[in-house]
């Protein structure tokens, strides 16, 4: 109720230690870190972004064992990663990168997507699959969410950890295609030409007939058989089993390990110290694959990650949100982006 911005309540709740105009700041700094003598004005010693972040290492450990942590975040779909995509070539590259790399132990792949593109799926799938042949242990760890697309690429796990709240499950396929017949005949633009086959000549700018529909049924319907026997497969169950199941329900994380989609509750670290486990590894360092981060973002990621606070307190959550907004919007502003997305398009403004 009080809300962040009173700074009677941040105070007397030990959010905040006081207040001082900027006069008294730079003159308290300069009584506990000293006068930097180098500057042409009086203030305080200082470190640059870039040098501070310089000194933050990734991992303590000297040891070679490697476990990669890659991550699928977003809409599932071809291309480049961007904000709220996952591109395939670019989570394919990070897979590839990984598991030719000989010191690679074991993939730990977060999982946070609501689904996508059923071939981007294939591609991550298959990726990992290559993975698995070098002998390399694959553990999924779902985040928020991981559904449809994001089950599809989970498959070649050997142990699915969920957090408590994932959504998972909703098994199923969808193809949405848009026609523009209508806007055709609205703007007076007509099309002719001559094709060898009934539906040769097919396009958006054309209605979907009785035929035409069968097809695409025909075409969801062998994807779906597919999807679902992937997902048996890998839960080591029957086609019917993972069907009682499918058919595009979601399920909560809770529910998901009775039916035995998932194999644990856990979070990310649960997920790396099992891989190690699985690898039969004691000594290891965790390699992030992914974009690098600027010298602000990363040491707005260690502030996050290293908070001497308890982090189920409301006004804790509260004060840490305006940070973990400021550290989005620095990753968000690299490349902006516009995009719309769908269950079965997305739109991308360039």
């Amino acid at each position: 109720e009080a809300a962040i911005g009173n700074i009677a309540y941040a105070q007397a709740n030990n959010i905040i230690d006081g207040t001082k105009s900027f006069p008294e700041f730079r003159q308290y700094m300069i009584d506990e870190f000293g006068l930097d003598e180098e500057s042409e004005t009086e203030t305080y010693k200082t470190i640059s972004y870039s040098e501070y972040s310089k000194q933050i290492d990734d991992d303590v450990s000297d040891s070679d064992n490697e476990i990669a942590v890659i991550t699928a975040e977003g809409a599932i779909m071809e291309g480049d990663i961007a904000q709220g995509v996952a591109g395939a070539n670019g989570v394919v590259k990070q897979i590839r990168s990984a598991h030719e790399d000989d010191n690679t132990k074991a993939i730990v792949f977060r999982v946070n997507s609501p689904g996508g593109s059923i071939i981007a799926s294939e591609m991550m799938r298959d990726e990992l699959l290559v993975a698995k042949s070098k002998g390399i242990k694959v553990i999924v760890s779902m985040g928020d969410y991981a559904a449809s697309g994001g089950v599809y690429i989970s498959t070649p796990a050997d142990f699915i950890f969920a957090e408590p709240t994932t959504i998972t499950g909703s098994i199923g396929v969808a193809i949405a295609l848009p026609t523009l017949e209508n806007a055709m005949d609205y703007i007076g633009v007509n099309f002719d030409g001559v094709v060898t086959s009934k539906h040769g000549g097919w396009d958006p700018t054309q209605p979907i007939d009785d035929d035409l529909d069968k097809i695409f049924a025909s075409w969801g319907a062998d994807a779906y058989d597919r999807f679902v026997n992937f997902v048996a497969e890998s839960r080591s169950k029957s086609y019917e089993d993972i069907k009682a199941v499918a058919g595009g329900r979601v399920w909560l994380a809770t529910d998901a390990l009775e039916i035995g989609l998932v194999d644990e509750i856990g979070g990310i670290d649960a997920a790396i110290a099992y891989a190690a486990q699985s690898a039969e590894i004691d000594d290891y360092h965790v390699e992030y694959y992914g974009q690098e981060l600027s010298p602000e973002e990363l040491i707005l990621k260690e502030l996050l990650e290293n908070f001497d606070v308890s982090l189920g307190e409301p006004r804790v959550l509260s004060a840490l949100d305006g940070i973990s907004k400021l550290y989005e919007t620095l990753i968000g502003i690299r490349e902006p982006k516009a995009f719309l997305t769908c269950e079965g398009c997305l739109v991308d403004l360039d």
